[in-house]
């Protein structure tokens, strides 16, 4: 016989790295938008003065685009384990709000690419910034409570 010791010892760590990673995934992917989309802003008002970040700012609002395409395909499979509970219009506001920001920034990679549309980046930048803050503040309420 063991003992008592020996019985309630703990067992080693398993780490399940597909596991962990497909877990939560909108939660992982939603960073993308989030830090690249603000650092588009950040650079987009430094270019009113500065016009060479122009080409990586096309870059960012393209990568922050695509990812939050990703994050909406992830945000719609991860919303259903959630659905039906007492957090339910949180979730439908969340979702309808992730949908505008991913129009937006959608929009504004578009803009982006387009000269002759330029005039219009600072009002995407804009309106994609104060998205992303008040998204994320209802993204915020569902995964942290």
């Amino acid at each position: 016989m063991s003992k008592p010791e020996e019985q309630f010892a703990p067992h080693p760590y398993t780490l399940k790295v597909w596991h962990s990673l497909e877990g939560h995934l909108h939660n992982k992917i939603i960073h993308l938008p989030i830090g690249f989309g603000l650092a588009a802003v950040f650079l987009t008002l430094l270019s009113l003065r500065w016009h060479e970040y122009e080409p990586a700012i096309r870059w960012l609002v393209m990568i922050a685009a695509i990812g939050a395409v990703a994050a909406f395909v992830t945000g719609t499979r991860q919303a259903v384990a959630l659905e039906g509970g007492s957090k339910d219009w949180v979730i439908q506001l969340h979702r309808a709000l992730g949908i505008s920001t991913m129009t937006v920034l959608c929009g504004w990679a578009i803009v982006a690419w387009l000269p002759r549309l330029k005039r219009w980046s600072l009002l995407l930048a804009i309106l994609s910034s104060a998205l992303l803050f008040v998204t994320g503040f209802f993204g915020g309420i569902l995964a942290h409570g």
